[in-house]
């Protein structure tokens, strides 16, 4: 998983992904308190080359600085990866 862009953000944003084998995806966003303010599930994703859009605007995320992890689920087990993302309006 490679930065959000754009970073800082404001409406939109997109995280790239890149998975090595067929797997399924799920996107969580917490807040600097540790609160869990989204749980996006991406559903089963292809291997390959992905670009998760978000409409910050529909989440309802304030202006704010938030973490966000990926959930890769595949045969081999559980992936999990996460990086920060700053929201401005």
């Amino acid at each position: 998983m490679a930065q959000n862009y754009p970073n800082p953000a404001e409406g939109k944003t997109t995280i790239p992904l890149t998975l090595k084998k067929d797997a399924q995806v799920s996107l969580e966003i917490w807040d600097t308190n540790g609160k869990q303010v989204a749980n996006i599930e991406q559903g089963k994703l292809s291997a390959g080359e992905h670009h998760l859009s978000l409409d910050l605007n529909t989440l309802g995320l304030s202006p704010a600085v938030y973490v966000y992890q990926i959930s890769v689920t595949n045969q081999e087990g559980i992936f999990k990866d996460c990086k920060a993302m700053t929201i401005y309006r």
